[in-house]
Protein backbone atom coordinates (compact mmCIF):
# COMPACT_ATOMS: atom_id res chain seq x y z
CA UNK A 1 0.00 0.00 0.00
CA UNK A 2 2.97 2.35 0.36
CA UNK A 3 3.60 2.22 -3.39
CA UNK A 4 0.01 2.59 -4.58
CA UNK A 5 -1.74 4.38 -1.71
CA UNK A 6 -4.39 1.66 -1.81
CA UNK A 7 -4.77 -1.01 0.85
CA UNK A 8 -5.05 -4.53 -0.54
CA UNK A 9 -7.15 -5.78 2.39
CA UNK A 10 -10.80 -5.93 1.33
CA UNK A 11 -12.97 -4.83 4.25
CA UNK A 12 -14.88 -1.78 5.55
CA UNK A 13 -11.73 0.31 5.95
CA UNK A 14 -12.11 1.78 2.48
CA UNK A 15 -15.45 3.38 3.41
CA UNK A 16 -14.05 4.61 6.74
CA UNK A 17 -11.14 6.26 4.94
CA UNK A 18 -13.52 7.87 2.43
CA UNK A 19 -15.54 9.34 5.31
CA UNK A 20 -12.39 10.63 6.99
CA UNK A 21 -11.20 12.23 3.77
CA UNK A 22 -14.54 13.93 3.15
CA UNK A 23 -14.68 15.32 6.69
CA UNK A 24 -13.22 18.60 7.84
CA UNK A 25 -12.40 17.34 11.30
CA UNK A 26 -11.90 14.10 13.15
CA UNK A 27 -12.71 13.40 16.81
CA UNK A 28 -11.12 10.43 18.52
CA UNK A 29 -12.03 9.28 22.00
CA UNK A 30 -10.15 6.44 23.63
CA UNK A 31 -9.54 4.71 26.92
CA UNK A 32 -6.00 4.31 28.21
CA UNK A 33 -4.78 0.71 28.36
CA UNK A 34 -1.43 0.21 30.10
CA UNK A 35 -0.26 3.75 29.29
CA UNK A 36 -1.20 3.34 25.64
CA UNK A 37 -4.15 3.15 23.26
CA UNK A 38 -6.15 -0.07 22.75
CA UNK A 39 -4.70 -2.53 20.23
CA UNK A 40 -7.68 -2.20 17.87
CA UNK A 41 -7.23 1.57 17.69
CA UNK A 42 -3.51 1.10 17.00
CA UNK A 43 -4.41 -1.35 14.23
CA UNK A 44 -6.81 1.25 12.80
CA UNK A 45 -4.04 3.85 12.67
CA UNK A 46 -1.69 1.33 11.09
CA UNK A 47 -4.29 0.76 8.39
CA UNK A 48 -4.17 4.48 7.55
CA UNK A 49 -0.70 3.92 6.09
CA UNK A 50 -1.92 4.31 2.47
CA UNK A 51 -2.88 7.90 3.30
CA UNK A 52 0.75 8.76 3.95
CA UNK A 53 1.78 8.31 0.31
CA UNK A 54 0.05 11.49 -0.80
CA UNK A 55 -0.59 13.16 2.58
CA UNK A 56 -4.38 12.98 2.19
CA UNK A 57 -4.97 13.75 5.89
CA UNK A 58 -2.69 16.77 5.79
CA UNK A 59 -4.35 19.82 7.31
CA UNK A 60 -7.31 17.90 8.79
CA UNK A 61 -8.42 19.12 12.20
CA UNK A 62 -8.04 16.54 14.98
CA UNK A 63 -9.51 16.55 18.48
CA UNK A 64 -8.77 13.83 21.02
CA UNK A 65 -10.39 12.84 24.30
CA UNK A 66 -8.59 10.39 26.59
CA UNK A 67 -10.10 8.49 29.55
CA UNK A 68 -7.87 6.61 31.98
CA UNK A 69 -8.75 4.70 35.13
CA UNK A 70 -5.66 5.50 37.20
CA UNK A 71 -5.84 8.43 39.60
CA UNK A 72 -3.22 10.85 40.85
CA UNK A 73 0.26 11.04 39.38
CA UNK A 74 0.03 7.56 37.83
CA UNK A 75 -3.13 8.55 36.00
CA UNK A 76 -1.65 11.83 34.81
CA UNK A 77 1.43 9.99 33.55
CA UNK A 78 -0.55 7.33 31.67
CA UNK A 79 -2.79 9.93 30.00
CA UNK A 80 0.28 12.02 29.14
CA UNK A 81 1.83 8.99 27.41
CA UNK A 82 -1.29 8.64 25.25
CA UNK A 83 -1.28 12.37 24.56
CA UNK A 84 2.31 12.06 23.32
CA UNK A 85 1.18 9.27 21.00
CA UNK A 86 -1.46 11.53 19.46
CA UNK A 87 0.98 14.42 19.12
CA UNK A 88 3.28 12.10 17.17
CA UNK A 89 0.39 10.74 15.10
CA UNK A 90 -0.76 14.26 14.20
CA UNK A 91 2.80 15.11 13.19
CA UNK A 92 3.18 11.97 11.04
CA UNK A 93 -0.07 12.67 9.17
CA UNK A 94 0.49 16.45 9.19
CA UNK A 95 -2.85 16.99 10.92
CA UNK A 96 -3.72 19.97 13.11
CA UNK A 97 -4.23 18.74 16.67
CA UNK A 98 -6.50 21.49 17.91
CA UNK A 99 -7.95 20.06 21.07
CA UNK A 100 -7.21 17.51 23.74
CA UNK A 101 -9.27 16.54 26.73
CA UNK A 102 -8.80 13.91 29.38
CA UNK A 103 -10.65 12.43 32.31
CA UNK A 104 -10.22 9.87 35.05
CA UNK A 105 -12.70 7.02 35.15
CA UNK A 106 -13.15 3.26 34.92
CA UNK A 107 -16.26 3.33 32.80
CA UNK A 108 -19.42 5.16 31.86
CA UNK A 109 -20.80 5.03 35.40
CA UNK A 110 -17.77 6.96 36.69
CA UNK A 111 -18.35 9.64 34.08
CA UNK A 112 -22.15 9.98 34.26
CA UNK A 113 -23.36 13.16 35.90
CA UNK A 114 -19.88 14.69 35.89
CA UNK A 115 -20.68 18.30 35.00
CA UNK A 116 -17.02 19.30 34.87
CA UNK A 117 -16.35 16.56 32.34
CA UNK A 118 -19.42 17.52 30.30
CA UNK A 119 -18.19 21.12 30.21
CA UNK A 120 -14.72 19.98 29.12
CA UNK A 121 -16.21 17.91 26.28
CA UNK A 122 -18.44 20.79 25.21
CA UNK A 123 -15.47 23.19 25.11
CA UNK A 124 -13.47 20.68 23.08
CA UNK A 125 -16.32 20.28 20.59
CA UNK A 126 -16.84 24.04 20.30
CA UNK A 127 -13.13 24.55 19.69
CA UNK A 128 -13.22 22.06 16.83
CA UNK A 129 -16.32 23.67 15.30
CA UNK A 130 -14.84 27.16 15.63
CA UNK A 131 -11.64 26.06 13.90
CA UNK A 132 -13.60 24.45 11.06
CA UNK A 133 -15.46 27.63 10.18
Amino acid sequence: CEDTGICIIKDDMKSVIEKMLSSQGIIISTPVYFNSIPAKLKCFFDRLNPLLTDERLSGKQLSVFIVGQLSGKDGETSRKDVLEYFLTLADIFNMDLIGIGDAEGRGAKDLEGNDELADKCERLGKKLVTNLR
